[in-house]
């Protein structure tokens, strides 16, 4: 949260720290807030790779379905 609000407040909001709190959020089954740093993650950075495989992943997961 706190890297976040950091980037946020000098404009330097990273898909990076997005994508790793993101991950933290799915890894905790906190779905829905893992689809939303994901999808800002894809933002600002709209072909990295792993945001959009974590991003179909909590996506599954939330419709109750597995990760392959």
């Amino acid at each position: 949260e706190a890297a976040i609000e950091a980037e946020a407040r000098n404009g330097m909001e990273s898909a990076g720290t997005y994508n790793n709190r993101g991950f933290e959020h799915l890894r905790l089954g906190d779905y829905n807030a893992a689809i939303s740093d994901f999808k800002d993650a894809l933002r600002i950075t709209p072909d990295y790779g792993a945001a959009e495989r974590n991003l179909t992943d909590a996506l599954r997961l939330r419709r109750g379905g597995a990760v392959e």
